[in-house]
């Protein structure tokens, strides 16, 4: 495959996915919830995407949702389930590595705003959406791959 084929359809795959994400964060932040129909669509569309430009590598990358999703289910008041959802979509489209930095980003972010909610309002009970999280980890990672191809 030549370059050029090899950049749009980069370009094809991290915009696919930064739709998702933001279809996601606005949906979690007016219902808390993540819509199932809209994820399953971006799976299927995200498996095709793969199958046909042979990528079929996101088995590995889509485990760390499946983690997520059964810690959602044994421990209800951590993660939401969408929050797994989420993660499994991104390992579809993304490696391995790069699913897991948009976690650890989101993680992080996440965690500074717990700590400045703590501060605030002097409270451990609260909660918020984890999407918007991802979604500034997901495309803070687009902006330095951005940069590194700049």
């Amino acid at each position: 495959m030549n370059f050029n084929y090899l950049f749009i359809q980069t370009v094809i795959s991290y915009f696919l996915l930064l739709i998702y994400f933001l279809i996601c964060c606005y949906s979690d932040i007016k219902t808390k919830t993540i819509s199932l129909y809209v994820t399953t669509i971006f799976f299927f569309i995200g498996t095709i995407f793969n199958i046909i430009n042979s990528n079929y590598i996101f088995p590995a990358s889509i485990l760390i949702g499946i983690i997520l999703l059964i810690i959602s289910f044994l421990f209800s008041n951590s993660l939401g389930k969408g929050d797994g959802a989420m993660l499994i979509i991104c390992g579809v489209f993304l490696d391995f590595y790069d699913t897991l930095t948009v976690l650890f980003y989101g993680l992080l972010t996440a965690s500074v705003f717990s700590f400045f909610i703590i501060i605030k309002k002097h409270t451990k009970d609260y909660s918020f959406p984890f999407a918007p999280f991802l979604l500034i980890s997901y495309i803070t990672i687009l902006i330095i791959k951005l940069l590194k191809v700049i």
